[in-house]
């Protein structure tokens, strides 16, 4: 899936966040669509790539090999419990963190607020281990969760798939 997709799957708020992550000016407009190109296309600029990679914590570098590994996705609940939960960006809360992009309590939230990582509803064909993307409508048997991520380090093609 593409960075720009996955980003719109995002509410405004965590569009914002992600926005502030990067030191970015966050300009409100009425179409998502050029919001999140723009954001990914500043995401994805070689320098900032490299930048990012460099400043990551080494356990959310390992966060983004495992799900290299793993062909660029992984079962939401395996992720979680390997790489920590994300904490949804909720300003308005009184018990909601101020900045998490700041502060992450995980490496998952860490790669999250940097629109590195993402969850992605897909249809599956009963087994966990029969996740497929692009199923024909009506072979689906229910719906799951899958974090998709980039797929290597910057300077290797790092391309969300």
């Amino acid at each position: 899936m593409e960075l720009c997709t996955c980003l719109q799957q995002h509410p405004w708020r965590t569009l914002k966040a992600i926005f502030r992550a990067y030191g970015l000016p966050f300009t409100p407009s009425p179409d998502k669509l050029s919001v999140c190109a723009r954001l990914a296309a500043a995401i994805l600029e070689p320098e900032r790539l490299q930048a990012t990679w460099r400043a990551l914590s080494p356990e959310a570098q390992a966060a983004l090999r495992a799900l290299s590994e793993a062909d660029g996705q992984m079962r939401r609940e395996v992720f979680i419990s390997r790489f920590g939960s994300i904490r949804p960006y909720k300003p308005w809360r009184d018990d909601a963190p101020v900045a998490p992009w700041q502060n992450p309590a995980s490496p998952a939230e860490e790669l999250a607020y940097r629109g590195l990582v993402f969850t992605v509803q897909v249809l599956h064909t009963g087994g966990e281990q029969d996740v497929h993307q692009g199923s024909q409508p009506g072979d689906a048997q229910s719906d799951g969760d899958l974090v998709q991520g980039s797929l290597e380090p910057p300077g290797h093609g790092c391309v969300p798939p």
